[in-house]
């Protein structure tokens, strides 16, 4: 029913037909067709649903083109695994020169599908990386926030240190200031006390602390 140009064309672009009546019932299938759906076709008159099942719900659509009330009708978008993965389009187109008949053309758009397929889980797998990357910037500058805090911490422990530091020297040294003052003072007055037992001995101990100091 093609000719060989027409044939050629169909192939090219992976397009197939088949012819419907207002019984929805299947009067011609093209074996290319059979064989990209995965049936078998032995010439007999057959159910439209039987071989495509996808137009299930749309019956009335589908009178209503091959009645000529409608031009056309279309399923797009159609997923199957007879053998391997398909997609393909389904376009139901009154025939005005056939009354009570329709084409019914299926369009593969496999590699279509798959390509876009693929494009989508490329942009989905660039958009995962994008939201990792923003993650781990996010991470890093925690980081970054968490080191500069703890640093200024250190700081301020430090200073805190260094203050605890400086008053405890400050207090060894009032309180050795303060032991010298007392031993001066205890020697003093042991000094004292024992030139007050010998009156000879009066201003001894002094004279012999000049003394000592002169020589030094």
């Amino acid at each position: 029913m093609k000719s060989a140009i027409t044939e050629a064309l169909f192939s090219r672009f992976g397009i197939f037909y088949a012819i419907i009546n207002t019984d929805l019932q299947i009067i011609y299938i093209e074996d290319s067709l059979c064989r990209f759906l995965g049936i078998e076709w032995d010439g007999a008159r057959q159910d439209v649903f039987d071989v495509l099942p996808e137009m299930v719900g749309i019956e009335e659509d589908i009178r209503n083109v091959v009645g000529g009330r409608r031009s056309e009708y279309s399923l797009l978008g159609i997923n199957r695994t007879p053998h391997e993965e398909i997609f393909f389009n389904i376009y139901v187109i009154n025939s005005p020169g056939n009354a009570g008949e329709a084409l019914v053309v299926i369009r593969d758009v496999t590699k279509e599908s798959l390509y876009r397929q693929s494009i989508q889980q490329s942009r989905n797998e660039i958009e995962l990386l994008q939201r990792q990357l923003m993650q781990k910037n996010l991470d890093l500058d925690k980081t970054n926030r968490d080191l500069l805090k703890s640093r200024d911490e250190q700081q301020v422990l430090n200073r805190v240190l260094e203050e605890k530091v400086h008053e405890r020297t400050r207090q060894l040294e009032q309180s050795t200031e303060l032991a010298m003052r007392l031993f001066h003072q205890t020697v003093n007055s042991l000094m004292f006390a024992l030139e007050q037992r010998d009156s000879y001995t009066v201003g001894h101990q002094r004279r012999v602390s000049q003394l000592a100091c002169a020589i030094a």
